[in-house]
């Protein structure tokens, strides 16, 4: 998956996650989302899990 497909997707799962009012998987979206745009470092695999988290914690 080529960086802007990640920038795209991340943004779409933090817009998404803010209409929800789901405030810490709409911020670590925004991580994923600022570090693809900007070619910066970022363990993705990190930050994914923590959102997988948060997301298991909604069920």
């Amino acid at each position: 998956m080529d960086l802007n497909t990640i920038t795209n997707e991340a943004h779409s799962i933090k817009g998404s996650a803010a209409n929800l009012k789901l405030d810490e998987i709409s911020k670590l979206a925004l991580i994923i989302e600022q570090a693809s745009k900007n070619n910066l470092k970022c363990d993705y695999n990190l930050v994914l899990g923590k959102m997988e988290e948060k997301v298991k914690q909604i069920n």
